[in-house]
């Protein structure tokens, strides 16, 4: 491949010739101009193929200039591993057949496009357009150039890079990389997503020790500082270094391509999902030309974000933003437009990581503070520029997918740029996902319409019975938004909705509350799915898991050795994180879960903290710390304890104040009769399971010992995962319950426990359970 690049250079580059016959003048500034007027300048619309578009907009073109747009598609071919090489020697070879004297691909150089090295995404592929417009400017401008130029140019790649990046780039960002890895090899890795580039140099920044906005030197010093672990050769994509920094995937796409196909299907999809928000911020693209241009852009501005078309931001968000930006109109006198300043950082060209940077530095985090409000409205005023390419983004939907995918978050405590270029890096999987199961999307606003389906909407009332059940339990409730009610939270819990209301009320009240009850009632994954819904898109919610070697140092603030292990650094644990998130967005509620909260030594771990958990309004001096520091009223907590852990003994009067106390045990609400409310909705055929656990709980005489439901909701549940689940992990856990008491277990076998409850198919009671 790099040999056949190798020709293109030569021929094609240095001198005016051709690729596939060397002699013949093909590649000069009249075939590129021909090229222009023909092809690029004149676009079919119509709906046949592109070979069969291409022959007529060729049409009275000469054959070196068909010659030459056959040897452009060679250059573009070269790259991509997802198109096999029989296919691009007859795309080739259909457009070389346009010719009055056709020629043929050299032997060589048609085996050499059974290669490639990379998989490019579905949009070079479907977009190929774009691409050979990129291609055809590129040569038009080259040729322009002397042959001094040309020779500086292919000497110094930082230069090639100069003149390939000052052209108009089409929407061929692909193209444009793929050149810059072609011709030179050695500067440039073989790596076309931009999005990935900045991914690597954010993730591995500690790396580039030589300050520089070029991705591609940062990529260069990444490089240097990895090869000595990896080798001179390693690829950022082995997995080995992939998993640093990308969020990988475990083989869950095929289901949710299945059922975003079924809402691509839907005629109304462009509708619902697609032309409003191009007519939402169309005022926006009129706000940035007249910035560009230094005309009036507040009022487009203000109208692009308040239209009836725009249910894309959050309303509360965007105008704290609006406000603020006013308000540097009128004291523009006394500093400059910071508002101005930020706007124009990030509408100008380039890549997406700067401008987001540049732009959140100069918006301040009072007025947007949480990463997902501010991710949210920056987002938003990037599809002024490019719609189809920079959708707007939403924490809670991309969750969602994440899960549904089984595809690992962002790592925690990412910047907001980080945050965004991950969520492109999903979409651009999830085209990628779904070109390879028949389903192809146009770009990556279709990809994120077809996220907020999946994550939002009920399945479609033309869809079988059996669909929309299906679809149900594979999805699994209701994403948590910050617009969900509790009562829709509470449906999708299959709880009754005054449970969560009185445990908000509470949390309003004191801002702590501890779930207690049983292993298995469900109470990690309430207090998530409620710190979720509560914090929204404005707020921020931390996890962290409590257990015995657990200190002060880890939860609060210590010293931890430094990187490179030459002494030691002052590091904040996640609560002090938890608390400047609270501090620098005061407006968003942030909730910090502690799981297994009674598992830790809680005096040693939470040192002052029991006196500024009940006087919030009050302040200390922290151990580590000269500064006085107070817990943010909008800083929630929510614990859980496991009652039947014996280290409940720990848990103090004092703290027992602080927190209010809700119990999750299996005979009181909310936990009481939640599997037989699941089993009535997923699980029909296996409701004599919440007998057997009643059951169970009847012979056990002990709440706090009692057996769970959580143990069996489980989409894949059958009569087999029962009692895989009975025989390796309920009766494990009764075997410990009942330590000194063996002879008790054989009243606990599923068989056993099963019979009185046991239906035959018709739903009647067998014989066995009427004896």
């Amino acid at each position: 491949m790099y040999e056949a690049m190798q020709i293109v250079i030569d021929n094609g580059l240095r001198r005016d010739g051709s690729v596939f016959t060397p002699d013949e003048a093909v590649w000069t500034a009249e075939n590129f101009a021909a090229l222009r007027r023909h092809f690029s300048e004149q676009p079919d619309l119509g709906t046949d193929t592109y070979v069969q578009k291409l022959r007529r907009q060729l049409a009275g073109v000469t054959d070196p200039a068909i010659q030459l747009m056959a040897e452009l598609h060679f250059v573009h071919l070269l790259v991509p591993l997802s198109i096999s090489g029989a296919k691009k020697r007859g795309i080739i070879e259909t457009i070389l057949s346009f010719m009055q004297l056709p020629v043929s691909v050299p032997v060589p150089l048609a085996e050499a496009l059974d290669h490639g090295f990379i998989n490019p995404g579905i949009f070079f592929q479907t977009r190929r357009n774009h691409q050979l417009i990129y291609l055809i400017e590129f040569g038009e401008a080259w040729k322009a150039l002397s042959t001094t130029d040309h020779a500086k140019l292919l000497a110094d790649p930082w230069a090639f890079k100069q003149f390939a990046f000052g052209l108009p780039v089409h929407s061929a960002y692909t193209q444009r990389e793929c050149l810059l890895h072609l011709v030179h090899t050695e500067a440039f890795e073989a790596m076309v997503s931009r999005e990935h580039k900045q991914l690597i140099a954010k993730r591995f920044a500690a790396a580039i020790t030589e300050p520089t906005d070029d991705v591609d030197r940062q990529i260069r010093q990444v490089r240097n500082a990895l090869s000595s672990t990896y080798g001179d050769d390693f690829n950022f994509y082995d997995e080995r270094v992939r998993q640093q920094w990308q969020a990988g995937g475990s083989g869950a796409w095929a289901e949710f391509v299945k059922w975003a196909k079924k809402f691509y299907e839907d005629p109304s999809f462009d509708i619902e999902e697609r032309d409003y928000k191009l007519d939402a911020v169309r005022p926006l693209s009129e706000a940035r030309e007249a910035l560009l241009r230094g005309d009036e852009w507040r009022p487009l501005l203000r109208t692009g974000f308040h239209n009836r078309k725009n249910n894309l931001t959050d309303w509360r968000a965007h105008d704290r933003f609006l406000n603020w930006v006013e308000a540097q109109d009128r004291d523009v006198a006394a500093g400059g437009d910071t508002a101005e300043a930020a706007l124009a950082a990030l509408w100008r060209d380039g890549d997406v990581a700067p401008r987001l940077d540049a732009f959140l530095d100069l918006v301040p985090t009072s007025e947007l503070g949480a990463v997902g409000a501010r991710l949210n409205i920056a987002s938003y005023l990037l599809m002024a520029q490019a719609p189809t390419e920079h959708p707007v983004y939403k924490p809670s939907l991309f969750k969602r997918a994440r899960d549904l995918t089984q595809t690992a978050s962002p790592p925690a405590g990412g910047s907001p740029s980080e945050v965004y270029l991950a969520a492109l890096d999903f979409l651009d999987r999830f085209i990628e996902e779904s070109a390879t199961r028949g389903l192809v999307l146009r770009d990556r606003l279709d990809a994120q319409g077809l996220v907020w389906c999946i994550a939002k909407y009920d399945a479609g009332t033309e869809w079988t019975k059996e669909e929309q059940l299906a679809f149900d339990n594979w999805r699994g409730g209701e994403t948590s938004e910050d617009e969900s009610t509790l009562d829709q939270l509470a449906a999708s819990l299959y709880f009754k909705s005054d449970f969560l209301d009185r445990v908000v009320k509470l949390l309003r009240q004191k801002r702590q509350v501890i779930f207690h009850g049983p292993p298995g009632t469900g109470k990690t994954y309430v207090a998530r799915k409620l710190a979720e819904h509560l914090a929204g898109t404005e707020g921020s919610v931390e996890l962290v898991q409590f257990h015995p070697s657990y200190s002060y140092e880890d939860f609060v603030q210590g010293y931890r050795p430094a990187e490179g292990g030459e002494g030691f650094v002052l590091r904040d644990g996640p609560l002090l994180r938890a608390a400047k998130r609270a501090l620098d967005s005061p407006q968003g509620t942030h909730v910090l879960i502690i799981d297994e909260i009674n598992r830790g030594n809680l005096a040693k771990v939470l040192g002052e903290l029991y006196f500024l958990l009940e006087y919030r309004n009050e302040e200390l001096t922290l151990q580590y710390s000269d500064t006085p520091f107070r817990l943010p009223k909008n800083l929630w907590v929510i614990a859980t304890m496991n009652t039947a852990d014996r280290s409940i003994a720990i848990v103090d009067g004092a703290l027992r104040r602080r927190f209010y106390f809700v119990p999750f045990f299996p005979n009181e609400p909310p936990v009481e009769g939640l599997l037989a409310r699941w089993l009535e909705a997923n699980k029909r055929d296996l409701a004599w399971i919440t007998g057997v656990v009643d059951s169970a709980n009847a012979l056990l005489k002990d709440r706090h010992a009692a057996i769970g439901p959580s143990h069996f909701m489980r989409d894949d549940l059958d009569e087999t995962w029962v009692e895989l689940i009975w025989k390796h992990s309920v009766l494990p856990y009764i075997a410990e319950q009942l330590f000194g008491e063996e002879e008790r277990l054989d009243e606990f076998t599923l068989a056993s426990l099963r019979r009185p409850h046991a239906r035959d198919a018709s739903g009647e009671e067998t014989s066995s359970a009427a004896d």
